[in-house]
């Protein structure tokens, strides 16, 4: 005989199996509305690309209109004094003081497709003689403006105006005839002065250094003061003629720029440096003009500097020697990027 249970009995056994099953097995309601899972739904290949393209044009995209500056002003100063009781020699042991100052200002202006820079440069140095005559050891002053084009990278399309001279008159004293010293005067403002204008290329480095390829270009040489020709009984001075106030050469150029830059905890580096040579006089080494000035300085106590400034300069015109001038300074020093 066939036992027929209820159709009811059936989904009994039905729900009292499910509930027999171990908690590890059931799915969670967490896993499942909660949980991230590996079969999430993926967005239409239309969103993915809507959402790259936005990320590439709004995040990543330089908008012609950013710009940053960058200034930097940084400034030394030294001085000491010098007192003698019963000096040993008359003639050159006299009191004397001695006063020394540079100052550095570089300002650069960036924008996506051009730059402009600007850098100034002035020292003076001089020992004055109690009661007897003052000598001037440093004087020059220098400024540059230039404009770069990016043309890859650190590489730029650059056109620079580069002007250089001293800002007061130098003397030299001289024993006459009577035996008097008689002040000649050997330079003045703007005499001589030199204006280098190029157009070439640059490459940048070190965020705020740079070195310059001019293949384009000149140098103009001024002498505003023409009594320098009568007191130095020359008719030719820094290669310009007496009667002629200026002179102008075409050829190539090259510089080096280097801002004060950190190249140790307490160690600073500097460098400004220009070479000139006229297009016809290339394959002469000694036609070359070269005008370097390196600097190796120990900064401590954050305010104080000992620093070691070599001047190298080379002209024909001026001397057939390389000058070079080396000086050790001990002094204040004062910069708004310390």
């Amino acid at each position: 005989m066939t036992i027929h249970r209820p159709f009811g009995i059936d989904i009994l056994l039905f729900l009292l199996l499910i509930n027999s099953w171990p908690l590890s097995a059931q799915p969670k309601i967490s896993d499942t509305i909660i949980g991230p899972t590996t079969k999430s739904p993926k967005p239409p290949d239309s969103i993915v690309n809507k959402q790259t393209i936005h990320t590439s044009e709004s995040d990543t995209k330089e908008s012609w209109r950013e710009f940053t500056n960058y200034f930097r002003l940084d400034f030394f100063t030294s001085m000491n004094a010098s007192h003698y009781i019963n000096p040993r020699v008359q003639a050159t042991d006299k009191n004397n003081y001695y006063l020394y100052y540079n100052l550095n200002i570089t300002n650069q202006f960036h924008t996506k497709y051009l730059s402009i820079n600007a850098y100034l440069f002035n020292e003076l140095g001089f020992r004055h003689y109690i009661d007897s005559i003052s000598i001037k050891n440093e004087d020059s002053y220098s400024y540059k403006i230039d404009i770069n084009s990016p043309i890859r990278q650190q590489l730029n399309f650059n056109l620079s105006y580069l002007v250089k001279s001293q800002l007061w008159n130098s003397w030299e004293y001289r024993i006459d005839s009577t035996n008097q010293a008689k002040a000649i005067l050997l330079s003045s403002y703007f005499s001589p002065g030199y204006i280098i204008y190029t157009g070439g290329f640059s490459y940048n480095f070190w965020k705020t250094a740079k070195v310059e390829l001019g293949l384009v270009g000149g140098e103009v040489t001024k002498i505003k003061n023409n009594t320098l020709y009568d007191t130095r009984k020359e008719n030719v001075l820094y290669g310009i003629e007496k009667g002629k106030r200026k002179q102008i050469n075409f050829g190539l150029s090259a510089q080096l720029q280097i801002p004060i830059h950190k190249i140790g905890k307490f160690f600073y580096w500097e460098n400004n440096s220009q070479l000139f040579v006229k297009g016809k006089d290339i394959q002469q080494f000694k036609q070359y003009q070269l005008d370097m000035t390196n600097g190796i300085h120990f900064l401590f106590l954050k305010y104080m500097r000992i620093g070691l400034r070599t001047k190298l300069n080379y002209d024909i015109n001026v001397s057939e020697k390389v000058s070079i001038n080396t000086m050790l300074l001990f002094g204040f020093y004062l910069s708004n990027k310390l």
